[in-house]
């Protein structure tokens, strides 16, 4: 998907805009999902759930009832979450393999701006190989509706390895 209007352009044209409350991402990359690219978009929702097997984020990649995981994906230059504070998600990006035969390997978020989220900017859960999380920035123009903000979250459920974070800017949460 390329929320530019013009070939090889760098404007963000297009915005997708999830309304439904309980769980589901604007962008969700599933069973077996694999080279996919989003960039320059405008992706937004306000799902407060927290899931993993609804949808984690107004991007999630995760979930599988394929032989495998979700794999070289990549979401770049896109802004991710309402900047006006109006439409808040409960996670920026999620990604979470199924489980350690299901794991979800080398994906990449790269010079994203991820604005406005309730708990996490960026959250890694179980399962997840070799994702590259790079020059993002992210931060809320608004106070948090959560006790506990973070930016960028790794968590251990199962196999999270080689996990590259490099050059991002996390500020006002």
């Amino acid at each position: 998907i390329d929320g530019s209007n013009t070939a090889g352009g760098t404007t963000h044209d297009m915005t997708i805009i999830q309304t439904e409350t309980t769980f589901n991402p604007a962008i969700h990359i599933l069973n077996n999902a694999d080279n996919n690219t989003v960039k320059y978009c405008n992706l937004q929702s306000v799902a407060t759930g927290s899931s993993p097997e609804h949808g984690v984020g107004t991007v999630f990649i995760g979930g599988s009832t394929a032989a495998s995981g979700n794999d070289n994906n990549i979401i770049q230059d896109c802004t991710i979450g309402d900047p006006t504070g109006v439409r808040v998600q409960y996670a920026g990006v999620g990604i979470y393999g199924q489980s350690p035969t299901l794991r979800n390997t080398n994906n990449r978020v790269s010079g994203c701006e991820v604005v406005n989220f309730r708990s996490f900017g960026i959250t890694l859960d179980s399962n997840t190989l070799q994702t590259r999380i790079l020059k993002n920035v992210i931060h809320m123009t608004r106070p948090s509706l959560a006790m506990v903000c973070t930016g960028i979250a790794l968590y251990e459920g199962g196999p999270t390895t080689t996990t590259f974070i490099d050059s991002n800017c996390i500020y006002k949460l």
